[in-house]
């Protein structure tokens, strides 16, 4: 499950349930897609709910209103309160909407988080229709790999729609690389070539041996390429996902021109959702590309071949 953020505080509702200020994975919740549209994740297996324990959810926080939900689970039998609300805030509430995500909300999810944490509880007050379930899904699947890149184009004002609510969150101090930066690190790596990052990072005051990788291998090496993805590339992050598992950096080294963030990106926001139905589609020779040893991942999927 997700954490709390560190200092977000623990809330209780109007009749004592305690609710957290982030976010637990919610069975209930909404997953952002790639192509930006809620679809509903699967539901509890063991005891899913009935349309007509739906529309008795609706009705009682409707009389009761919300926050109510030791009330409201007296009234349904076999639910928890905290069952109640998470159905109720990701699937039953009829103000939450299933349109795609816009760029602006986007922009808000990240600068909300980059100031609130993880408190998509709060984060989801400042986008109507929107619950925390699916912004949570929404910033963990999609725009959490996108964070930097988009952290970069913003101003101070494009935080001014928090208000109050991040009044008294401590603000994050970032310092972007600049173009003098970028071109003494791609010169040092040309001289030092790669995998001498410590001895790279001296040469920055405050940058990390991690830090002058990360940006070197994902921004600044110059076989990167930001051409559109390709049909064969996606066949062939499914197959290396399913014997390497998430080991992004292995995968980029047999993509030729990708950086490993953009693998990750590309499985967490695209390929996920629809990795079985590929899988299914590969015979023997589409995973020649790993070759000559590769070892699958502890716990990976095993999949048979036709032969």
């Amino acid at each position: 499950p997700f954490s709390r953020a560190p200092g977000a505080p623990r809330r209780k509702t109007p009749d004592g349930d305690d609710l957290m200020g982030g976010v637990q994975q919610d069975p209930t919740g909404v997953m952002g897609g790639d192509d930006g549209v809620g679809q509903p994740p699967p539901q509890d297996l063991k005891n899913p709910w009935t349309l007509e324990e739906d529309a008795l959810l609706a009705k009682l926080v409707e009389e009761h209103g919300l926050g109510k939900w030791t009330m409201v689970a007296k009234q349904l039998p076999g639910r928890m309160p905290k069952q109640c609300r998470a159905r109720y805030v990701g699937k039953v509430d009829p103000t939450l909407r299933r349109d795609k995500w816009t760029d602006e909300e986007d922009k808000r999810i990240v600068a909300a988080q980059h100031r609130l944490g993880n408190r998509f509880a709060d984060i989801a007050k400042l986008l109507p229709g929107r619950s925390e379930s699916i912004v949570s899904h929404r910033w963990h699947l999609v725009l959490q790999w996108r964070r930097d890149d988009m952290l970069q184009a913003m101003g101070e004002h494009d935080y001014d729609f928090l208000g109050d609510v991040a009044k008294d969150a401590p603000k994050k101090e970032r310092r972007e690389w600049s173009l003098e930066e970028d071109a003494l690190l791609v010169k040092l790596v040309e001289e030092m070539g790669e995998g001498n990052w410590p001895t790279i990072a001296q040469h920055f005051e405050g940058r990390q041996p991690k830090r002058c990788r990360d940006r070197y291998l994902n921004k600044l090496d110059p076989s990167l390429t930001s051409t559109a993805w390709t049909e064969d590339e996606d066949r062939k992050i499914v197959a290396a996902q399913s014997r390497l598992g998430n080991r992004w950096q292995e995968m980029s080294k047999r993509l030729q021109g990708r950086s490993e963030r953009a693998v990750k990106e590309r499985w967490f926001s695209v390929l996920q959702h629809k990795a079985d139905e590929v899988l299914h589609t590969l015979t023997a020779s589409d995973f020649d590309f790993l070759l000559p040893s590769v070892s699958l991942a502890h716990g990976g999927p095993r999949r048979k071949t036709p032969d």
